[in-house]
């Protein structure tokens, strides 16, 4: 049998071993979801802002309500850029008709 002072010390080196490694966990999740946010703003700001209201009200809503959000938000954006007119989508930026040279109203192009 252990003694009492062994067993405070047992205890306490557990106690130690729980505590780091709570603390790694917390530390390893808050930083892959730094780089997750890094990497979300280099792809796409909007899918970033649809990620983080999810996220918020989520957190401080609640889970079926954070989520119905985040997808009337992420569909708000959705329909904001598909309803634009006058746009054409290249090389991932929209541009104007007019712009574009080659694109001819209502004529032939033989």
């Amino acid at each position: 049998m252990l003694s009492n002072r062994h067993w405070f010390f047992f205890n306490l080196f557990i106690l130690f071993y729980f505590v780091l490694f709570i603390l790694f966990y917390f530390i390893l999740f808050y930083f892959i979801l730094f780089y997750f946010i890094l990497f979300s703003l280099m792809i796409s700001c909007m899918s970033l802002a649809v990620w983080f209201v999810t996220f918020l009200a989520t957190v401080i809503l609640d889970v079926g309500l954070g989520l119905m959000l985040g997808f009337v938000f992420a569909l708000y954006f959705v329909l904001r850029s598909s309803q634009r007119m006058n746009t054409l989508y290249q090389n991932k930026f929209y541009q104007d008709f007019d712009s574009i040279d080659k694109i001819k109203y209502g004529t032939d192009t033989n």
